[in-house]
């Protein structure tokens, strides 16, 4: 019987409070955490997870302020080269512009947006329980995926 796949959730915020807790949080659930403080530090951390998994159930958790290189920059990058990652673009900027934030995230392929402060605090539960569902809707993806990579091989004529 096959082992059903851990996913893996990528951390991306600079701020290492932040990391630390919802690290603690989703270990608990049994992900295999990564973290990484900047964009540049992200982008090296997703090409080590699809060396070591060809095929990971993926999940990006990516502040839009970070250092150097910004969350929207990072987030074009990486829905280019993982099309199937599911991405929470989070801040806790009370400056920016919300809704067009989340528009913007939205339109370059964010899943997601979430602010992490704000009148009516920060749901932490319910946003694992987010998590969890973008994680079914994934692997739904990947079977899916996976079935049309097996019938287009088998319908080919030798």
């Amino acid at each position: 019987m096959k082992t059903k796949k851990k996913p893996h959730l990528l951390l991306v915020d600079d701020e290492q409070g932040i990391r630390g807790a919802w690290k603690n949080q989703f270990k608990k659930d049994g992900y295999i955490m990564h973290e990484a403080e900047s964009g540049e530090e992200a982008l090296k951390e997703l090409l080590q997870i699809s060396k070591d998994d060809p095929e990971p159930i993926l999940v990006i958790l990516l502040d839009v302020v970070l250092p150097k290189l910004g969350g929207i920059e990072i987030l074009k990058r990486i829905k280019g080269e993982f099309p199937f990652a599911s991405i929470f673009v989070i801040s806790g900027n009370p400056s920016i512009d919300v809704p067009d934030t989340a528009f913007k995230t939205g339109r370059l392929g964010g899943d997601y947006f979430y602010q992490k402060t704000g009148d009516a605090g920060f749901d932490f539960p319910t946003f694992k329980d987010t998590v969890k569902i973008a994680i079914k809707e994934q692997e739904a993806q990947w079977t899916l995926f996976k079935g049309d990579l097996w019938f287009s091989k088998r319908s080919k004529k030798p």
